[in-house]
């Protein structure tokens, strides 16, 4: 383990790949760590602590799988000495989303990254092999980014149905064509529909 920071192998469950993408950015790249799996819902999460053991486990509270209790209680059996810090990102006005175990620490996403790390290490030194439950709440520019990832989203979904709908206006053209030279060149045959 690195002196700084109290974790070497890492796991990271999220189910958004550009997230876990990040992650493993920071954790490699700035932390010098080793990111030994990735999941992105609880299933895979527990196939993957059946064969891989890991210091510290970064798992998003909303991946798919999640919601039940006892699933939360299988990965804590299956890495008994790892920390697994359960990330629930809230807005102020929605409250903190349902989750089977309470908040051990909250942190506003506004206090940037370095002091992101720096909390995390300090958890993860201060508390044993377990389960830490971290409550993240939105400011105002992850707001913004969820809003704008949201408007992508319907943009790009916007994209792909105007272009299955111009997919399927030219093989009706093509069938129509293909229909009118039949009748043309065997005016006694009647292609079917």
């Amino acid at each position: 383990m690195t002196a700084d920071w109290p974790a070497e192998r890492i796991i990271i469950a999220d189910d958004v790949p550009h997230v876990r993408a990040s992650l493993r950015l920071l954790f490699t790249t700035v932390l010098g760590l080793n990111v030994v799996g990735e999941a992105s819902n609880a299933g895979e999460l527990l196939d993957l602590l059946a064969t891989t053991e890991a210091d510290f486990i970064t798992v998003d509270r909303n991946i798919p799988g999640l919601e039940d209790p006892d699933v939360v209680e299988q990965i804590r059996q299956r890495a008994p000495q790892s920390r697994i810090l359960l990330v629930n990102v809230f807005d102020r006005e929605d409250g903190v989303r349902p989750c089977p175990l309470r908040a051990d620490y909250t942190i506003s996403k506004s206090v940037g990254p370095d002091r992101w790390l720096h909390e995390i290490r300090r958890m993860l030194a201060a508390r044993p092999p377990g389960i830490i439950n971290l409550t993240v709440e939105k400011d105002e520019h992850m707001h913004r980014e969820t809003n704008h990832h949201a408007a992508q989203r319907e943009t790009l979904h916007a994209r792909h149905a105007h272009r299955l709908q111009q997919l399927h206006e030219r093989r009706e053209r093509c069938r129509e064509r293909r229909a009118n030279r039949l009748r043309h060149f065997f005016p006694q045959h009647r292609p079917a529909d």
